[in-house]
């Protein structure tokens, strides 16, 4: 999956572990997982499963909106063609 910007998938997430000095180390301990496992997670190699979503929101981030705090790094062109919420693909349906 190749990603434009942050190399984050989630870049407010990335942003809030940065402002309120979160060492990656610590969130990694809490989801039981490697820092290298968080770190695949973070850049969209590996997913989130709900349960360690919702464990560091709840932990740290409760303050911000889930849906934001996990609002997902979309390439340009995919937020070009996004039109309130509705999605829309450029070439044919074969392809």
């Amino acid at each position: 999956m190749k990603k434009t910007g942050s190399p984050y998938l989630y870049p407010i997430l990335e942003t809030e572990i940065k402002k309120r000095h979160i060492k990656k180390v610590r969130i990694a301990e809490l989801l039981n997982i490697q820092k290298r496992t968080l770190s695949k997670k973070l850049n969209g190699e590996i997913k989130f499963s709900l349960e360690e979503g919702l464990l560091i929101w709840k932990t740290w981030f409760s303050d911000i909106p889930i849906d934001e705090l996990y609002r997902k790094n979309e390439p340009t062109e995919a937020r070009r063609n996004d039109i309130h919420g509705i999605s829309i693909s450029i070439g044919s349906a074969e392809e």
